[in-house]
Parts: C-alpha cells; structure tokens; sequence
C-alpha cells in the first residue's frame, strides 16, 4: 500500500506540474512583434498571383517568365488589379422615399410616416453604389500590336470616300427639239460639233428646200 501511495502521489505531482506550465504558456502576454500591422487588403495583395501574357496571344497566360509556344515571343508580366476597401461615404442630406423634394439634414419621418433614406456625395443611394461590373484592362505593348488610336471626340459631318463609275447625261428639262416641217436638205451647218453651246437666235444651218422657194416665189 505504501509504494502504491508513492506513484500516486508521483503521478498527481507530474500532472499538476504539466497543467501549470500549460496554463502559464497559454495567459502569457504575446509580443508586440508579432503582431502584424497589415491590413485585410494590404494583406490580400501580398497573396495576388503573378500572371505572364502573351502580348499578341492574350488567351496565353502562365504562372511564370518563359515564351508564347504560337509566336515566341517573350511573355510579359500582367499587373493585378489591388482589392480596394470600401471608400466611406458622405451623407449630404435626408429624402422622403415617396416625395424627393422634402429633404431634411437628419434622420427622421416623412409627412406619410416612412423613414427618410440617405443621399450621399456621389449621388448614389444606399449601399449599392459600389457594385461595378468587371474591369478591362490592356496592356501598352498589346496597344501598340493593335494599332489602338484614340481622339477627341467632335460633333461634325462623317465623311466616307468611295470610288465608283459615273454617267453624264443632258438633263432632259433643257433639251429642245427642231422638227422641219418641210421636205429639203441641209446645206451648211454652223454648228457641227454635238455639245456646242449656242445662244438664242444663233443660225445653226442653212436649209434648202424647193418646195420652199416655189411657195416664196408664188407669194412673192
């Protein structure tokens, strides 16, 4: 009985010892070192993956340098966009959710017993405003590869070249026709190349006809 008390009392001594050495290790005070200062985004960034893109093959991306397999060239690397923290913002006034005109500079009640909401600085209403789709971005080398130019924007006439067969015609509005009334031919013109501009009361040919000069010379 006496050696069993013994590794008894041995045993309770060594648990006792072994519970406090835990409860001292875990209540002691944690150093100020090792204590990270980052923030949640500081510390996500550090954590972004680096990406390597073909500048002529954008659907080429790596994990590290090498070289595009379609056209060789050298893979470049591709910034990651940075997390940003949600930016706070002012609250310029208090609008009625039914009646916009009724604004107040506090929280309160509209006329129709409904809480007033926030308008804040960016114009934006509730908390929404910092929901944006996806952001494109496009290197400069990738630019240059395809010829991206760009200009400021003016209001004025789009002009648009083009190159195509064209027909002259007389316009048929001034286009007057001389019919003889009698039997005889032409014989002189004053006028024998077609397009010649002539004048109001300008001779164009001397005509002869008998039948003419016999009716002159019976009323004569």
């Amino acid at each position: 009985m006496n050696s069993n008390g013994k590794i008894i009392s041995v045993i309770a001594i060594v648990v006792a010892l072994g519970i406090g050495w835990f409860v001292g290790r875990s209540s002691a005070p944690i150093s100020n070192e090792s204590i990270s200062n980052e923030t949640a985004v500081e510390h996500s960034v550090k954590h972004l993956d680096s990406k390597y893109q073909c500048p002529m093959h954008p659907n080429i991306m790596k994990d590290k340098e090498g070289s595009c397999p379609i056209c060789g060239m050298t893979l470049e690397l591709v910034e990651q966009e940075k997390p940003k923290g949600k930016k706070e913002k002012k609250i310029l006034y208090w609008v009625a959710p039914m009646d916009p005109n009724y604004r107040r500079d506090k929280p309160g009640k509209s006329p129709m017993g409904m809480d007033l909401e926030p308008v804040y600085s960016d114009g934006d209403e509730g908390d929404n405003s910092d929901e944006k789709g996806p952001v494109v971005k496009i290197s400069p080398a990738v630019e240059n590869n395809l010829g991206v130019r760009t200009a400021k924007v003016e209001s004025g006439k789009l002009w648009r070249k083009i190159d195509t067969v064209g027909y002259i015609d007389e316009d048929e509005s001034k286009v007057s026709h001389i019919h003889l009334r009698v039997d005889g031919w032409i014989e002189r013109l004053a006028i024998d190349t077609e397009g010649d501009r002539v004048k109001k009361g300008q001779r164009l040919f001397d005509l002869y006809s008998p039948k003419l000069v016999n009716a002159m010379e019976e009323y004569l």
